[in-house]
């Protein structure tokens, strides 16, 4: 049976590796890099806590953190990511969960409200992008550990349904793909070790809180260049302005 310790230090371990990662997916400046760096030795020491894919991932990781400076690092993640938008690449969620314009404001309107629950100001970042939802899953794993020394069965209940409601809604469902793009993009170098770590430990997420199977994402997700007008004419009218319909 896991101890009440165990529990809490299990908890801590999670939180370390979420906010390792969201660090790694952030944009790189100066002041991230050197939080990254300085993050690196907890997080092979919590890496022990999990699998022997984790671990080997971390260190990868850990490893090109330690080697590489801080401007190859930003000319990877530009490579990767773009100045903008990424085609390739993207990193936000509803580049690649949502079919229609209107899902892109209601997904990111459900995001949001994840984050007003728990007293979270994105602070003019996306609500959706992974470096914040990662930050988020971070918070929440951190208020678990809290939880399970501080308070009663209770609210470490409430702790983990949250987690499990944001990664089987949000973070673990469009977080694999992401990944996948990472890897492929930056095969030897940071982005594809950190795309190898976030698919890893997601992976052992939803085995461990046990979220479920999440939605399929959509074979052609929605693009703001695209016209949506075919796939939803009276969504898209009403978001045009136009209310024909009333007197």
């Amino acid at each position: 049976m896991t101890t009440q310790i165990a529990r809490d230090e299990l908890a801590l371990s999670r939180a370390v590796m979420y906010r390792f990662l969201s660090l790694a997916c952030a944009y790189p400046t100066h002041e991230a890099c050197a939080t990254l760096r300085e993050l690196a030795p907890g997080a092979r020491e919590a890496a022990s806590s999990f699998d022997a894919r984790i671990e080997t991932a971390v260190r990868q990781l850990a490893e090109r953190v330690a080697t590489t400076d801080d401007e190859t690092i930003e000319r990877a993640h530009t490579a990767a990511f773009t100045m903008t938008t990424s085609e390739m690449c993207p990193t936000h969620e509803t580049a690649y969960t949502a079919k229609h314009l209107f899902q892109v404001t209601e997904q990111m309107a459900d995001v949001a409200g994840f984050y007003r629950a728990f007293g979270v100001d994105p602070q003019g970042e996306r609500p959706d992008s992974l470096a914040m939802e990662l930050e988020f899953a971070y918070l929440l794993a951190l208020k678990e550990a809290y939880a399970i020394e501080h308070h009663g069965p209770a609210k470490v209940a409430l702790c983990r349904k949250a987690e499990r409601a944001f990664l089987h809604d949000h973070l673990g469902r469009w977080g694999g793909a992401v990944a996948a793009r990472m890897i492929v993009r930056d095969p030897d170098g940071i982005i594809g070790a950190t795309g190898e770590l976030l698919d890893a430990f997601l992976a052992l997420e939803q085995r461990h809180l046990r979220s479920g199977a999440p939605a399929p994402l959509p074979e052609k997700p929605y693009r703001p260049d695209e016209d949506d007008d075919r796939d939803a004419p009276c969504m898209a009218g009403k978001l045009a302005g136009g209310d024909d319909d009333e007197e």
